[in-house]
C-alpha cells in the first residue's frame, strides 16, 4: 500500500484491439465478448474521467500485526492432539514443539473445523486441514474468469489495457450477464478505479514502457547555459527586443501512426507487443512560438518529390505544407519556411507593435546542419532577426519548443488516433476473422492524419500558458528581466 496515491489522467487513451466474437467456440461467449467490445467503445467515446486523489494519512497509520503460519498438515496434527487431550494440552505441547506461543482460542478454532470436516468426510484420520477462505469474493463472483478471458484476449491481439478499458469491459459483462448488480440499476456492484487496480494487481499486470538509453549532458552544461542566456538577454536589453518578437522553432518527426509505447502487461514479460509501435512512416512538423505565447502556423513536409505526395485535405491558407525526398528539413525547405512563416509574423507583429520594419527580433534554434547553412542565416538577417543557437546537445534543457510544445502535440496525435482506431476495431466486431485488421494505408491515413493535425495544433493554440512555460522553463523569461 502506497503511503500516498496520486492518480494521473491517462494522457492519452491508447490504441486497442479487441478480441473477435468470431473466434470464440459457443455463441453465448460470442455474444459475451461482443457485449463487452462496446462497453468499451461506448466507454472511449464518453467525456473523460476527472482525476482523483487519494491521500493518506500516515500518522493514522497502524503497524500492522505479525499473524502465525501454520500449513495444513501442521493444522490437522493439533486438531487431532486437541481431540485426544483437549485445547489447553494441545496449545502447550505445541507451543513447546514450534517454539511460538500457540493461543487455546486458536487451538479450539482448529479443532472445531477438524471434527466437521470429518464428519463431512466420513473418516477416521484426517492428515491435512486446509484453511477456510478469507475475506469476501472477487466483485465479479463467477463471471472473473470471463473478464480474465476478455483482457488477455487483447494483449494476445496486441491491444492496450489500462483501468478505464477494464471498467468499461467489466460493465459491459455485467449488463449482458447481470445488469441487476450494477449500481446504476440497484445492485451492490460499483466498479471504481481501485476495483480495476486490485483486479490487475491479483492477475499479475504491470505497468510497462520499453526503454531509451540516457541523454547524458555536456560536462560544462553550466557554463553554456549561462553562456546562451546571456547572448538572448543582451541582445534583448541592447535592442529592446518585446517579447512577441522573440521566437523559437524546431522540426519534429509526426508518427503516420502516432500509439502509445505504455501498456499494461503480465509481470515478467519480455515482449511487449503494441500495434504501430514498430510502423515507422513519418512526416516532420517544424512549430514555432513566440515567447509571448502566441503560435506560429507550422510547416508540414511529406515525404515525396511532388505535390503528389500531399495528403487530400484542405489545410488552413497560412500553413506551409510541402514535401522532400525523405520528409525532412533541408537547406531548400528551411529558406521557404522562413519566406511563408517566419517573415510574415514579423512583419505583421512589427505592424501591429508600431515598430520600424527593421526592428531587431531574436530568432532561437538548435545547431542542426540546416540551420546553419549561409542562404538560412542570410535570410534570417534580411528579416531584422538575430539567430541564437543552443548549445549541442542541451535542447533537452535549453530548447523551449523540447521543453513542453513537441511532447503535448504528439500527445494530442496520438489521441487522436488511439479514438479512431478503437472506434475502428470495435465497428469490425462480427466480421470474419481474417479480416479483422485494420485498413494502415497511406492513402487512407494521409487525410485522417492530416485532420489530427488541425486539431491538435488548435488544442496548442488555446493553451497559451503552455506555450510560455517553454520560454520560463528554459531560463529565457527570466533572463530577459
Amino acid at each position: 500500500m502506497l503511503r500516498y496515491i496520486k492518480y494521473r489522467r491517462e494522457p492519452a487513451q491508447s490504441s486497442m484491439c479487441l478480441p473477435d466474437p468470431n473466434e470464440e467456440k459457443s455463441s453465448e461467449t460470442a455474444e459475451l465478448v461482443a457485449a463487452m467490445n462496446k462497453a468499451v467503445s461506448d466507454d472511449i467515446t464518453s467525456t473523460q474521467q476527472s482525476n482523483s486523489h487519494v491521500k493518506v494519512d500516515k500518522l493514522n497509520r497502524k503497524r500492522p500485526r505479525s499473524y502465525s503460519y501454520y500449513d495444513d498438515e501442521t493444522r490437522a496434527k493439533i486438531a487431532r492432539y486437541a481431540v485426544e487431550n483437549g485445547c489447553s494440552r494441545s496449545a502447550v505441547h505445541f507451543s513447546r514443539v514450534l517454539g511460538k506461543k500457540l493461543n487455546e482460542s486458536t487451538v479450539r478454532g482448529m479443532k472445531s473445523a477438524y471434527l466437521k470436516v470429518k464428519h463431512t468426510a466420513n473418516v477416521d484420520v484426517i492428515s491435512t486441514l486446509p484453511r477456510n477462505h478469507r475475506g469476501h469474493g472477487p466483485l465479479l463472483g463467477q463471471h472473473e474468469g470471463e473478464l480474465v478471458h476478455y483482457i488477455n484476449a487483447i494483449r494476445l491481439k496486441g491491444g492496450i489495457v489500462n483501468r478505464k478499458i477494464l471498467i468499461a469491459a467489466g460493465k459491459g459483462l455485467l449488463l449482458r450477464k447481470c445488469r441487476s448488480s450494477l449500481q446504476e440499476f440497484g445492485g451492490h456492484v460499483n466498479l471504481t478505479r481501485g476495483w480495476a487496480q486490485s483486479f490487475l494487481n491479483r492477475h499479475g499486470y504491470v505497468k510497462r514502457k520499453g526503454t531509451k538509453a540516457a541523454r547524458k549532458l555536456p560536462e560544462n552544461f553550466t557554463e553554456l547555459k549561462s553562456g546562451y542566456l546571456k547572448r538572448i538577454s543582451d541582445i534583448a536589453k541592447d535592442h529592446a527586443v518585446p517579447e512577441d518578437l522573440i521566437v523559437n522553432f524546431d522540426q519534429t518527426g509526426v508518427n503516420i501512426v502516432p500509439t502509445s509505447n505504455w501498456t499494461l502487461e503480465k509481470q515478467g514479460s519480455k515482449q511487449v507487443p503494441i500495434i504501430g509501435l514498430d510502423d515507422k512512416r513519418q512526416m516532420t512538423a517544424v512549430l514555432a512560438c513566440a515567447a509571448n505565447g502566441f503560435l506560429l502556423p507550422p510547416q508540414l513536409l511529406y515525404k515525396g518529390k511532388t505535390g503528389l505526395c500531399h495528403p487530400v485535405f484542405k489545410f488552413p491558407g497560412d500553413w506551409d505544407v510541402w514535401h522532400s525526398e525523405n520528409h525532412w528539413s533541408n537547406e531548400a525547405t528551411m529558406c521557404r519556411y522562413i519566406d511563408n512563416v517566419i517573415r510574415p509574423y514579423l512583419e505583421t507583429t512589427r505592424r501591429r507593435l508600431g515598430l520600424p520594419d527593421d526592428h531587431p527580433a531574436i530568432v532561437i534554434l538548435d545547431v542542426f546542419r540546416a540551420h546553419r547553412c549561409d542562404s538560412v542565416l542570410n535570410k534570417l538577417r534580411d528579416i531584422g532577426a538575430r539567430p541564437v543557437f543552443v548549445p549541442a546537445s542541451c535542447t533537452g534543457e535549453l530548447q523551449p519548443m523540447d521543453l513542453t510544445v513537441n511532447a503535448r502535440f504528439k500527445q494530442y496525435m496520438t489521441e487522436c488516433f488511439t479514438d479512431w482506431y478503437a472506434t475502428e476495431i470495435c465497428g469490425e466486431v462480427g466480421i470474419d476473422e481474417h479480416n479483422t485488421v485494420v485498413d494502415l494505408k497511406l492513402s487512407r491515413l494521409k487525410p485522417l492524419h492530416a485532420n489530427w493535425l488541425v486539431k491538435s495544433i488548435d488544442r496548442l493554440q488555446q493553451d497559451k500558458e503552455l506555450l510560455r512555460s517553454g520560454f520560463e522553463q528554459a531560463g529565457i523569461t527570466s533572463a530577459m528581466t
